[in-house]
């Protein structure tokens, strides 16, 4: 008999399997890492909640066949509280003989308890189910920005991808470095990046994340809760990606002591900068954001890059910044309001809020 059931801990051993069967090739058991993974993610997080499980595709012996990760979030709309379901990770064996578990899997899911559902990690596949089971496209938390700092050296790591043209990224390296000093000091370049005065930056740690979090999201008709738990949680799992790279982030303070905003990454070995969060209020929007190309510049950076921010549009263009596609962020509500607020962009929806703080399926050992 085949059917959609609540996933248990004791499932975990079969999801992983289907997951290094999916995304590895692997028939071997899966390793011990891989279901640390789910079991922590899906059964260990702070926002836990029964009423709102992952789900299995089961079938014959109770053999799992498909699998949905869901992980409840609360945030509010105008000072109420609303349940959201983070969708992650929808897999179905494709071998299994069958053919309708994603549809059976989205259906229960999209049919739960919860206000509003959210992934915005998916690709063009995971978006065109999405919108065929009733949910929709939210564009403007679809794009990323992107600001090379250090442009023939950002130039020269995507040559580096290419085999052939490896040797010529290798050689040209010198003149290239050479490029970008001229290109960050030169007076009227576009490259150069000027940090705002009498402002200061503070290292963050999860409680003053958790403060920016709370102060420059007011703005936001629909924003996140968190308290000291749920963001001492989520902190140390950041903190552990190491594959996304090393995280770093700062609160910003004017001349007056007074926040004005935060930025959160993670720098990796090719120096490529990932914000995961950026925020500040509204009239300092401009030196955030220089304040943040300024210490990634610092630290060797060669390119900035993150999920656009609807709030930080006019700062993008007034930086040069480019914009471009990225994972498709998808919704779904039941009430149309909630619909409206997201795709005006008035929602507080960083990487730290849907899926684009976990791991890639090719990350996870």
């Amino acid at each position: 008999m085949e059917q959609v059931d609540q996933c248990y801990m004791e499932d975990i051993p079969a999801v992983a399997a289907l997951h290094a069967k999916l995304f590895q090739g692997a028939d071997a058991p899966p390793s011990e890492q891989l279901k640390s993974y789910y079991t922590r993610v899906f059964f260990h997080n702070p926002w836990y909640d029964e009423q709102l499980p992952s789900l299995v595709y089961r079938c014959g012996k109770r053999k799992v066949t498909g699998f949905i990760g869901v992980i409840p979030r609360v945030m509010t709309v105008n000072g109420g509280a609303i349940t959201v379901a983070v969708a992650h990770r929808l897999m179905v064996d494709q071998q299994a003989g069958t053919p309708l578990a994603a549809v059976k899997l989205m259906k229960r899911f999209l049919s739960g308890p919860q206000e509003l559902s959210l992934a915005d990690g998916a690709n063009d596949l995971g978006r065109k189910f999405w919108e065929g089971m009733g949910g929709s496209t939210a564009y403007v938390y679809s794009m990323n920005w992107i600001r090379p700092l250090k442009p023939c050296s950002y130039a020269m790591s995507l040559l580096k991808k290419n085999k052939y043209l490896r040797p010529l990224a290798v050689i040209s390296w010198p003149l290239c470095q050479l490029a970008d000093v001229l290109a960050s000091t030169a007076r009227n370049s576009p490259f150069r990046i000027q940090p705002p005065p009498d402002h200061t930056v503070v290292e963050i740690d999860d409680k003053l994340l958790r403060h920016c979090i709370v102060e420059l999201s007011k703005s936001c008709c629909l924003r996140p809760e968190y308290d000291v738990e749920n963001m001492r949680w989520i902190w140390d799992f950041i903190k552990s990606n190491k594959h996304r790279g090393e995280l770093k982030g700062a609160a910003v303070y004017n001349a007056d002591n007074l926040l004005t905003g935060a930025y959160l990454y993670y720098l990796n070995q090719r120096r490529i900068c990932e914000v995961i969060l950026l925020a500040a209020r509204n009239d300092s929007r401009d030196d955030v954001l220089d304040q943040l190309l300024t210490q990634a510049s610092k630290q060797g950076a060669v390119c900035v890059f993150g999920r656009f921010e609807p709030k930080f549009t006019q700062s993008f263009w007034n930086r040069q910044c480019l914009v471009k596609r990225g994972s498709w962020a998808l919704i779904h509500a039941k009430n149309a309001q909630l619909l409206n607020i997201i795709n005006r962009g008035d929602a507080h929806i960083s990487g730290l809020e849907g899926e684009l703080w976990l791991r890639s399926p090719r990350d996870i050992l």
